[in-house]
């Protein structure tokens, strides 16, 4: 997977910028405070979900989500100014997760089932009137 963050020109990029890691899906963007969180499912023998950051200069290693798998893409917002990712399970676990990025840490937190939920894609968010 590779990213080429703006320099502040309009339609114009860096040098392209390789991540740690390969994609076996979209990845899920978003920025907030001056960072770029990255999200994706990792490809060939770990099919969990990873997570970066870029802080304008480089991007952090990655960091497995724990004990994640997904089938679908993941999506990650910022909401009043933190990070949260959500995937779906894998196979014919269709439930929605998510976890919350402490941003003072600099880590993600534990995975948390969405109750009473569930889908055949990968989830999408955004912030609308002040909801998630």
């Amino acid at each position: 997977m590779a990213c080429a963050p703006p320099t502040g020109h309009a339609h114009r990029f860096t040098d392209v910028e390789r991540l740690g890691g390969r994609a076996a899906l979209s990845p899920a963007l978003a920025s907030a405070e001056g960072e770029l969180f990255a999200m994706f499912r990792g490809a060939e023998s770990f099919d969990g979900i990873w997570a970066e950051a870029f802080d304008g200069r480089s991007w952090s290693s990655q960091q497995p989500m724990g004990w994640t798998w997904t089938s679908a893409p993941p999506a990650v917002a910022i909401f009043h100014g933190q990070p949260i990712g959500a995937w779906r399970g894998a196979g014919d676990m269709k439930g929605l997760w998510y976890s919350t990025y402490d941003v003072a840490r600099g880590t993600w937190g534990p995975r948390s089932l969405i109750p009473d939920v569930g889908s055949e894609a990968g989830p999408a968010m955004a912030v609308w009137h002040d909801r998630l």
